[in-house]
């Protein structure tokens, strides 16, 4: 995928339909920061999202990666995950039989921070995605020796970690660029759609600098999108 291509694609599709970047970024419960991180090339919608954005704007994944312009390599690596995806669907819903798999987009709930990411679920299973997170708020340019970002699952008053992504080296390193690296992959996540509560998933991180100083950093998670049957399960 070239960021920039898929970039030009969605600011063309925004355009022809009269939409702002603030009403784009509404419609996906996204920031229109994230907007237009996404027409600049600096960063795309998880593939959750791109395929919500090909089936309300009447596009094929093909249109949207410009296959007018690829080469004949870039073309057959869409073929290929075109491929993977399908397998992917075909997978659970034989898994499930009876279920049809759906989406949710996660986004971030705090001002300060933007999180691209997505859930995918049945009745028995479920699956999740989180990267491209950013930070946004106040200028950090410290240099941190040691980061640590943990991704905790609320229960009640009992908070259980899910999944952990670390920084400790020789050369201290900032937050942003830290932040480039973070992803999650849960496979078999332990909540379905219909159990999900208000801010029960959040990310915590905390920054140590040389000083022994700690930054700490708490963003929960939210997920306003509807679910694909169009009805909250």
């Amino acid at each position: 995928m070239n960021p920039n291509e898929v970039g030009k694609f969605i600011k063309k599709l925004r355009q022809e339909h009269n939409l702002t970047q603030d009403q784009f970024a509404k419609r996906y419960h996204v920031t229109y920061q994230a907007v237009s991180k996404w027409e600049t090339g600096k960063n795309m919608p998880d593939i959750a999202l791109l395929y919500q954005i090909c089936q309300d704007f009447n596009v094929s994944f093909e249109e949207m990666f410009g296959s007018k312009k690829e080469t004949k390599q870039r073309k057959w690596w869409i073929v290929v995950m075109f491929i993977i995806i399908v397998g992917l669907l075909i997978f659970v819903f034989f898994r499930s039989q009876s279920n049809t798999l759906a989406f949710k987009t996660l986004s971030s709930a705090c001002d300060d921070f933007i999180i691209s990411g997505s859930l995918a679920y049945d009745d028995d299973h479920s699956f999740l995605h989180i990267s491209d997170v950013s930070y946004c708020g106040k200028k950090d340019d410290s240099d941190y020796q040691t980061i640590v970002c943990t991704l905790y699952e609320k229960d009640g008053n009992t908070k259980v970690s899910l999944s952990e992504c670390n920084y400790q080296g020789e050369n201290t390193i900032k937050l942003e660029q830290f932040l480039k690296g973070v992803e999650f992959e849960l496979d078999q996540f332990s909540r379905n759609c219909q159990n999900n509560e208000k801010d029960w998933l959040y990310l915590e991180i905390n920054a140590t600098d040389s000083n022994n100083h700690t930054t700490h950093y708490e963003i929960p998670l939210s997920m306003k999108q509807l679910c694909s049957n169009g009805k909250e399960r």
